[in-house]
């Protein structure tokens, strides 16, 4: 009895040896390898992100237009400082500069004129040209006018505007100046001595005035819009 029981012992013994090595191993193959994680995590960011983006800006925006569709839309025979007139063709303005002039031919004969531009002599204006303006139907023919003295031949301009007027010769009038005054012609538009000589609030542009006891002769001016 006392040697069974012993047998007994010993197989309990023995079984629980065998369950602690078991044990053992197990933990050996789960917590006892070594943990050769290769996930190296490194993550190295080779996105360098380097923006080769220049935006080069090639639209260099050339206006090829050259104002041509402006020019085509002006009427016939019709001019200005964008479209000019042809060849041997010479833009007026009988209206005024910043309004559409028209092309007429150009002057060789001495003594006439467009406008101020065709009188050489100091002094001079253009008196009476008959131009028909850009935008108008006119039932007279264009004609120059003549080159004509701004001030009374001789000197004799010497004149007074106030009660006891002293007149002036034909064709010309008092004209009211700061100091002396002094007979000067009447214009023909465009031409201008004052603003007060332009229509619908032009301003009189260019003109020198002279008086009485300048040795100089008056230039008029041109009304600009």
């Amino acid at each position: 009895m006392k040697f069974i029981t012993l047998i007994l012992a010993l197989t309990t013994i023995s079984g629980l040896a065998a369950m602690s090595c078991h044990k053992v191993i197990k933990l050996n193959s789960f917590d006892g390898g070594t943990d050769s994680d290769t996930d190296a995590d490194t993550d190295a960011d080779t996105d360098a992100d380097s923006d080769t983006d220049t935006d080069t800006d090639t639209d260099t925006d050339t206006d090829t237009d050259t104002d041509t569709e402006d020019c085509d839309d002006l009427m016939e025979n019709c001019c200005n400082e964008i479209c000019p007139c042809p060849l041997d063709m010479w833009c007026v303005y009988p209206e005024g500069l910043g309004i559409d002039g028209v092309c007429e031919p150009s002057i060789f004969t001495e003594d006439e004129c467009w406008d101020l531009s065709d009188c050489d002599s100091m002094g001079e204006f253009c008196k009476d040209p008959t131009i028909c303006p850009c935008d108008m139907d006119c039932f007279v023919e264009d004609s120059p006018g003549t080159c004509e003295p701004t001030m009374p031949m001789g000197g004799d301009y010497c004149c007074n505007s106030g009660p006891s007027s002293t007149p002036c010769p034909v064709g010309f009038f008092c004209l009211d100046l700061p100091d002396n005054d002094a007979c000067h012609a009447y214009l023909s538009a465009p031409c201008c001595w004052s603003d007060s000589d332009c229509s619908a609030g032009g301003d009189c542009v260019g003109a020198n005035l002279c008086d009485c006891l300048m040795s100089c002769h008056s230039t008029p001016g041109i009304c600009s819009y």
